[in-house]
């Protein structure tokens, strides 16, 4: 009996072009509307990848403001990833209900490590009673003996306070008459809440920002297998986390369906990605233990030797064309999202490396993607910047290399218990360019994602799902793919 399961050669994004097709709108008017799970909905199809050189709160602030997702890693303490959380849930609130606080007889230290550990730059001072007493910020402090009382550096009078029940757009414009950054908000003379000039004006487009229905920014976290997954899920939920990603190298393993099933049934209405996987099979599985929405690819990204180490996974086209077979199919006559949506969703994580690899997983039926190597290097992920030369580079590595495992993602690749030199690695570290805001970045890319909309004249992801074709090209037509036959200016 032949030991090939199929003789067909597997597809990856070059190996396959779109095919151009009647346009009637213009790219700038393209539709990026799409569906991620269950009631939440996107206005740019892509999340940024749970790797800890990728996304903490920074990056899933920028993904939401604009109009995606970020996916807090899990190769930290939960308590810091719930601390993450809760950063990212509150970024875009106007008011802060609970600002972080000091007493006027503590030391400028004990200040300073508090906006340190709560990562603000001014702190409110109030009595043991609750009463307003004045405002300390970081450059109160600064080169000052750390020794001296908050009250000897605080700014006391003539405090510029708003009440109870002030909107937005008016604390706004006080803030800006008063030439002040924060704005208390006291009632009977006792502090109630805070709105940061910061926070009002940073806040982005409220018409393309992912929002929950209190208005505040949505978030993901990745969770593992088995009873600290468990934990890790009635943690996050509990501050309000949107999306839980069972995040493991291989999705079809017993452990994680098991893992899915007991979340559906503690948590009916929680919003359950998991992943990853590779086959209409493990899609299935997945699906029928009650996650709604599945992460697809197994070693294609850019630092990931799994199919190298353990000789295995399929090229990502094929990958996606085959994990979305099972999912009901959008109407050809759906001209945008809200009618017949699909009960299940794929999102296609790693192997992108430009915009046009991204037109080609909507077309082959994914309804998001999920990017780790372009966006880490920017300012928005997490690290240090490394400076060689005239060149600046960020750190950037695989959730399976050595270093990651060792900090805490060796249950991700099942080598959970293993010792740290007999770990087998299934990626690679490095580092990448920087390149400044993720913002320059996402814009970019959306502006990508138009333009192959409109050469396909499909206007919407649904549309490309439906409508748009792909076909194979050769090596020849790769090459011709490319600039070529020039010498680059530099």
């Amino acid at each position: 009996m032949s030991k090939f399961l199929d003789l067909e050669p597997k597809l990856t994004f070059d190996d396959v072009s779109t095919v151009p097709g009647h346009s009637f709108f213009l790219p700038k008017e393209a539709n990026l509307h799409t569906h991620l799970i269950d009631d939440v909905y996107l206005n740019m199809p892509i999340l940024s990848a749970a790797m800890d050189r990728v996304t903490e709160h920074q990056m899933a602030i920028a993904m939401a403001r604009w109009g995606g997702l970020g996916v807090l890693h899990k190769n930290m303490s939960l308590e810091a990833q719930v601390k993450e959380v809760v950063l990212t849930k509150r970024a875009d609130s106007a008011f802060v209900l609970e600002p972080v606080t000091v007493r006027p007889e503590a030391t400028l230290r004990e200040a300073t490590e508090r906006m340190r550990e709560r990562n603000v730059s001014g702190l409110m001072v109030v009595s043991s009673e609750g009463r307003l007493e004045g405002v300390l910020t970081q450059r109160d402090v600064l080169l000052q003996d750390l020794s001296k009382p908050v009250r000897s550096r605080m700014t006391a009078k003539d405090l510029t306070v708003g009440r109870p029940g002030i909107s937005a757009e008016e604390a706004k414009n006080l803030m800006l008459d008063q030439r002040v950054e924060r704005l208390p908000i006291v009632e009977d003379n006792k502090l109630v809440g805070l709105a940061t000039l910061r926070n009002i004006l940073e806040q982005g487009d409220p018409d393309v920002k992912t929002v929950d229905e209190d208005g505040n920014l949505r978030v993901a976290a990745a969770i593992g297998v088995g009873k600290l997954g468990l934990e890790q899920a009635e943690a996050l939920l509990s501050v309000g986390c949107d999306v839980l990603v069972v995040d493991t190298a291989h999705g079809h393993a017993q452990s994680v369906i098991k893992t899915v099933r007991e979340l559906r049934n503690l948590y009916k209405e929680a919003r359950v990605m998991a992943g990853n996987v590779t086959t209409r099979a493990a899609t299935r599985a997945l699906t029928d233990a009650g996650a709604t929405a599945v992460k697809v690819g197994q070693g294609p990204g850019s630092i990931c030797t799994t199919r190298v180490v353990a000789g295995t996974g399929i090229p990502q086209i094929s990958a996606i064309l085959d994990c979305v077979r099972d999912l009901n199919k959008i109407p050809k006559d759906a001209a945008q999202y809200g009618v017949s949506l699909p009960r299940n969703t794929v999102v296609a994580d790693g192997g992108i490396r430009t915009s046009g690899d991204i037109v080609k997983a909507l077309v082959a039926g994914a309804n998001c993607v999920m990017l780790g190597m372009l966006l880490a290097g920017t300012k928005e992920s997490p690290g240090q910047l490394i400076r060689e030369g005239d060149r600046t580079y960020k750190a950037y590595r695989g959730m399976g290399s050595i270093s990651a495992m060792k900090e805490g993602s060796k249950s991700r690749y099942f080598q959970e218990g293993v010792a740290s030199d007999k770990l087998v690695a299934e990626g690679v570290e490095g580092k990448v360019p920087y390149k400044g805001s993720v913002g320059k970045v996402l814009e970019q890319l959306i502006g990508g994602i138009q333009s192959g909309m409109g050469y396909v004249g499909c206007q919407t992801i649904p549309k490309l799902h439906s409508d748009a074709k792909l076909i194979r090209v050769t090596n020849a037509g790769l090459t011709e793919s490319h600039p070529h036959d020039i010498f680059f200016n530099r």
